[in-house]
């Protein structure tokens, strides 16, 4: 828990305080590390496991939310391991919310950290997929 408040406060001090650019590099690649590369957090990670491993039988069979496994058999193809697959949807997911804040505001790092106890941490550590992915093609 310590981890996520200091992040938290970081963040918010790097947009008040004159620090180096590579501060703040610093600070947006341990949030993709810490974010982004957990492995089995969340709760629904065994099921998405089981949905990528079998995906050929769910991409001929299911009916609904093609596209969902219409990615899951492309990425099949490229890359079996899902725990992989998985820190790459994640990281696509935070590079759109970086890139998307960078154009709204200055203090773009502020506004990542104030949505860090708000909406990344169940985005990105207690992993709804589905959500995650139809964000990334918004």
């Amino acid at each position: 828990m310590f981890i996520y408040i200091v992040t938290f406060l970081l963040g918010i001090l790097l947009d008040n305080i004159r620090v180096h650019r590579n501060v703040r590099r610093a600070f947006i690649v341990w949030l993709y590390i810490f974010l982004c590369f957990g492995y089995m957090t969340g709760s629904d990670w065994r099921a998405y496991e089981l949905q990528y491993q079998f995906v050929d039988y769910y991409y001929l069979n299911v009916t609904y939310e093609k596209g969902f496994y219409a990615l899951f058999y492309f990425l099949k193809l490229f890359i079996s391991d899902f725990f992989i697959v998985l820190a790459f949807l994640k990281c696509i997911y935070l590079y759109t919310l970086i890139r998307l804040f960078r154009q709204i505001t200055p203090l773009w790092i502020s506004s990542i950290s104030i949505l860090l106890p708000i909406s990344l941490l169940f985005m990105l550590v207690d992993n709804p997929l589905r959500f995650m992915t139809a964000v990334i093609i918004l």
